[in-house]
This record gives C-alpha cells, sequence and structure tokens, in this order.
C-alpha cells in the first residue's frame, strides 16, 4: 500500500496532499495497463512447440532457437549446461598409472590409486 504524498511549492508550503487511495488505484490503473501491454507483445511473437532435450516434456516457446523448456521450477536449461561442463571436464583429464597396481585410469582431483583395493600402499595383492 502507498502512503499519502505531500506535494510543496518552493518555500516549503504544503501545496497539494494526495491520499492513498487515490494514489494506489492509479498504481492499479498502470500497472493493469503495463501487464495488457506485455501480453500483447508476447502474443504477437510467433511461437513454436518443442521437446525440451533435457525432460522430454512438449513446451511452447517464443525464442526461435531454444531447446529447453522454460517453467523456472524445472530449471532443465541449467541442468543440461552443468552436465555439458562436467562431461567436458571428465574428457578433458589425463589418464594417470596407478602407484600400485600400475593400470590406467582417469583421476578424480589428486587420487593416486586407482580404485579401493589398491588405495594402501601397504596392503598386499
Amino acid at each position: 500500500m502507498i502512503s499519502q504524498v505531500k506535494i510543496l511549492d518552493r518555500d516549503g508550503e504544503i501545496k497539494r496532499v494526495i491520499k492513498s487511495k487515490e494514489l494506489n488505484e492509479d498504481f492499479e490503473k498502470k500497472e493493469e495497463l503495463a501487464s495488457y501491454r506485455m501480453s500483447q507483445k508476447r502474443s504477437n511473437k510467433e511461437s513454436k512447440i518443442i521437446v525440451c532435450e533435457w525432460c522430454g516434456s512438449r513446451a511452447r516457446v517464443f525464442c526461435r532457437n531454444a531447446k529447453y523448456c522454460q517453467p523456472p521450477e524445472k530449471r532443465c536449461a541449467t541442468l543440461a549446461r552443468i552436465s555439458k561442463t562436467n562431461e567436458k571436464q571428465k574428457a578433458q583429464r589425463k589418464k594417470r598409472k596407478c602407484r600400485k597396481c600400475k593400470k590406467a585410469f582417469k583421476p578424480v582431483r589428486s587420487q593416486q590409486y586407482c580404485h579401493n583395493p589398491c588405495t594402501s600402499p601397504t596392503s598386499s595383492k
């Protein structure tokens, strides 16, 4: 709710007081007009129906090169981007040889041994 506004002249004298009810009504009218204009802009845009590459659901989109559905609760575009970066990072990892058994493996961070039985240098074969 918007509170009342006092309009002052140069000398600081109150010229006019606008009541909160009047301000709220004016604000609501302008807000309705703005939302109507936005809906008109959106309806004038060309839309197409796509199949989301991440979740497989059908969705109406207004962007011509959209690949993912747009509801914010699904986050398909974000999840797909994270998945792609993870795959890229895995592909960039260089193979190492296990310190104990000398088998090649792709390490995670500073991993030195290929799997659980090889983790301890004191464990026997």
